[in-house]
């Protein structure tokens, strides 16, 4: 039980924020604010009240101007010994921070998840109010792909409230969000215009008027997993109510947009699954991430919220938790974010991120004693390395660069004498020991992103130091912020991944899977028709839930569609439920195969009986999310297949080890590249599988289809979707039988297609006619030869690549994969 004054020893909260109830109806437009200056009251109330409204104290000022004062003086007594005293010192913080990160990489990797949590365990109707507090500013074109998301979520909706933060001048949002006829559980509230113009500010607004047990907070371009909220609450409930705040794995989901991308997607690996578990696990002072975090409604408001006037909301209230013996913890679940892609961007948010630990360290350090005694002496050190280390060290690392770039430029001449000087032995022996912690860092790096099946980010991982420039540069930009504007939320920009402006129109992509019962006007993903093609073999327990959520999925974005369900030999009940499903609904067709005859003949009978324009298969196993279409369809009017690579493959170990084996033998025999061979989310035009009869009837139906796909020179892309751990029923990839029938086709189909094939003597006749016309398919494509075709692994281009017309050829020209 939380002690009932524990709240009253932290001296940076004064109120509390207040609850309201909101009337209806429940527009904002028409919801009374309270009486007062609205404008000014979310400057006063909670954190705000003693928070970083005020960036240093009278004390502090006086306390900065003496330190300045005292080390210019030593300075001029004595310059040589103060430089190497400062180098000392500079030298012991790096040793001792390098330590701490080791300890705390360490820890995470042994921290133990804690006992699995069932999502579903707790009944629907045993489920708490939830609040999903979800702020917009200045974000038109991606409000109704948030909608989206939040629809995507697995809560019950007469138990879940949406508050939508919108700023009261953003006319621009309010309209986008007017276009939307929002379900009863999400609602508009609009925040009154004052200042300080920044997001905990409105969070606050949001905070005052929720209802909720739980509360979360959710970013415009966040992807949480749809489980989330039913996760938190069976981890609350497990959980002593000292725990009031859990915090959500945090990833990009563009990851492979830049080297920026890559290197910020390994940052966040490293910290989001080694440092906060290691932190979290000696029960440390948790500077929290800015989205996912879930909190104790009415333990938040004692709390105080979120202090508006600090640009890092998310670190103070981490630091406040702690302050009064408050526990956070994580969550077993993953938001996807978009990362910023783009050099200057990133800058900027970075700059804010580490404006706002310096404001965090400034506030809580204004009676360090106060502070030592509420932490203890290990929580405080660890504020001590985590908020103020970790930026002092930032803008330090670039002068100890120059030293090192200097010892290399003057060694040998007068000059010299000068490092010797400032680096006696053991200070420069305590500088070697900071050259192994860092590759102590490179190495926990490329296992971790090894660990989560990241493999292709782990070369990118030795890339480490350029990022840190970066880092460096950011924190020069955030202290000169922080002393020019120390209120200023420089706001990071949103829709820079290739996924969001892959379609002509930037309104429509931003939003791609808005149902029309979210959206007044549907938005079109496609002028096509769609076969969904659903390979099933005993899938009793997924395969209705797979199918409905198709239909609805598809029927929703207005597509003219049939799901084409391929039961191939099922021994238990898949047959009966398909004939149900297909009874009820005319747009499912089933094909049954009466024996078993394998996961490529399958689609191979999915194919040849698809009746739309494009074919799209999706495996019927529930791992794949069929809203992850939404970004396929408006990429297959610039490609002939979109292929889609699984993120976070969740699978067993080994069979990960068989599939990145399998990769490379289909790399080496076949010629063909591609990040998830077997992948099974992928799109075509359906007149690919008119024009090429594939051959493969077990598990080496993909490898066959990207190897005709690249002799022939179709155009393709590359596309990341999430894969989900299956819930029900039994995988079959792994069995060995399955293995060893697609490693003796792969060996004689490779064979068979690289040889050359024999001709007939009236072949040999038209061979090389120079006035020989060959035909082409309706769509533009040149069809195989037969069902071999030959394609050469040398340089000379085949056949097809030479006649590509000139739409294919511009394509080609400027084909680059996204991978979003």
């Amino acid at each position: 039980m939380i002690e009932s004054d524990t709240f009253g020893r932290l001296p940076a909260v004064t109120h509390v924020i207040p609850a309201i109830q909101l009337s209806e109806p429940s527009r904002a437009e028409q919801q009374p604010w309270l009486a007062g200056d609205e404008a000014t009251r979310w400057t006063r109330w909670g954190a705000a009240s003693n928070g970083a409204i005020v960036t240093l104290n009278q004390s502090q000022t006086i306390g900065l101007l003496v330190s300045f004062s005292v080390l210019v003086t030593l300075a001029l007594i004595n310059p040589t010994l103060f430089f190497t005293a400062v180098v000392a010192c500079v030298t012991v913080i790096y040793v001792v921070a390098g330590l701490y990160k080791a300890l705390l990489l360490l820890r995470g990797e042994h921290a133990s998840g804690g006992a699995a949590i069932d999502p579903y365990a707790i009944a629907d109707a045993d489920l708490p109010i939830y609040t999903v507090l979800a702020p917009l500013f200045h974000e038109k074109v991606f409000a109704p792909e948030l909608i989206q998301q939040l629809l995507r979520l697995d809560y019950p909706t007469d138990r879940l409230e949406v508050l939508l933060l919108v700023e009261e001048d953003d006319t621009e949002t309010r309209a986008a969000l007017d276009r939307c006829a929002l379900p009863s559980h999400m609602r508009l509230l609009v925040v009154p215009d004052g200042l300080p113009r920044t997001k905990p500010r409105a969070l606050n607004v949001g905070l005052a008027y929720a209802t909720g047990e739980f509360i979360v907070v959710y970013d415009v371009e966040d992807r949480p997993d749809p489980d989330q909220l039913r996760k938190a609450v069976a981890t609350f409930r497990a959980q002593p109510r000292r725990v009031v705040c859990l915090q959500a794995r945090l990833n990009y989901f563009n990851r492979h947009q830049s080297l920026l991308t890559r290197l910020f997607s390994i940052d966040y690996t490293i910290w989001y699954d080694m440092l906060l578990p290691g932190l979290i696990r000696r029960h440390a002072v948790i500077p929290l991430g800015g989205t996912s975090n879930h909190f104790r409604r009415t333990i938040l408001q004692r709390l105080g919220g979120w202090d508006p006037f600090n640009v890092t909301e998310d670190a103070d209230l981490g630091v406040r938790i702690s302050r009064v013996d408050l526990q956070v913890m994580m969550l077993d679940s993953v938001t996807w974010e978009e990362a910023v892609a783009v050099v200057p961007q990133w800058l900027w948010q970075r700059s804010r991120w580490i404006k706002g630990y310096m404001q965090t360290y400034l506030v809580h350090m204004r009676q360090p004693v106060t502070l030592l005694r509420e932490l203890g002496p290990a929580s405080f050190g660890d504020f001590q390395l985590l908020v103020g280390g970790t930026s002092l060290m930032l803008l330090i690392n670039p002068i100890m660069w120059a030293l090192t770039v200097f010892y290399f430029i003057a060694k040998g001449t007068p000059a010299d004498s000068v490092i010797h000087t400032l680096f006696p032995p053991p200070i420069y022996y305590g500088a070697l020991m900071c050259l192994l912690a860092n590759y102590f860092f490179f190495y926990s790096q490329l296992y971790i992103v090894v660990r989560r099946g990241y493999h292709d980010l782990a070369r990118y991982a030795l890339l480490g130091p350029l990022y840190w420039v970066l880092m460096s540069l950011g924190a020069w930009m955030g202290l000169f912020s922080l002393m020019r504007a120390p209120h200023y939320w420089a706001k990071t920009p949103h829709g820079s991944s290739l996924a969001l402006r892959s379609a002509p129109d930037a309104t429509a992509s931003a939003a791609p899977s808005a149902p029309s019962s979210v959206a007044t006007q549907p938005i079109t993903l496609t002028r096509h028709s769609l076969s969904v093609i659903l390979p099933a073999y005993n899938e009793e327990a997924n395969i209705a839930r797979t199918v409905r959520s198709v239909v609805d999925a598809l029927a929703s974005w207005g597509l003219d569609f049939e799901a084409l369900v391929v039961n191939d030999g099922s021994v238990d009940r898949t047959g009966a439920i398909l004939a149900e499903l297909a009874a009820a609904d005319p747009r499912i067709r089933t094909v049954t195969h009466a024996v078993n005859r394998g996961y490529g003949a399958a689609l191979v009978t999915g194919f040849t009986s698809a009746s739309k324009d494009l074919a799209f298969f999706m495996d019927s196993d529930g791992q794949f999310d069929i809203q992850e279409l939404a970004q396929f369809l408006p990429l297959i009017e610039r490609y002939d297949a979109v292929l889609g690579y699984r993120i976070n493959r969740q699978d067993a170990r080994l069979r990960l080890v068989n599939a990145w084996g399998w990769k490379q033998l289909v790399r080496l025999l076949l010629g063909v590249r591609a990040r998830d061979v077997d992948c099974a989310f992928k799109l075509f035009h359906t007149d690919f599988f008119r024009t090429h009869e594939l051959e493969s009837h077990g598990a080496m139906i993909n490898a066959e289809i990207l190897y005709k796909l690249r002799c022939d020179g179709y155009s393709t892309v590359e596309v990341g979707v999430r894969h989900m751990e299956r819930t029900a029923g039994q995988a079959t990839g792994a069995n060995a039988r399955v293995i060893v029938r697609a490693l003796r086709e792969l060996v004689i189909y490779s064979l068979r297609w690289r040889l050359p094939p024999r001709r007939s003597p009236q072949s040999l006749k038209t061979t090389g006619n120079p006035n020989r016309t060959t035909a082409q398919t309706p769509g533009g494509r040149v069809p195989s030869v037969g069902n071999a075709p030959r394609c050469d692994m040398g340089s000379e281009k085949s056949l097809a690549q030479q006649m590509l017309l000139p739409r294919q050829r511009q394509m080609r020209a400027g084909q680059r994969a996204w991978p979003v």
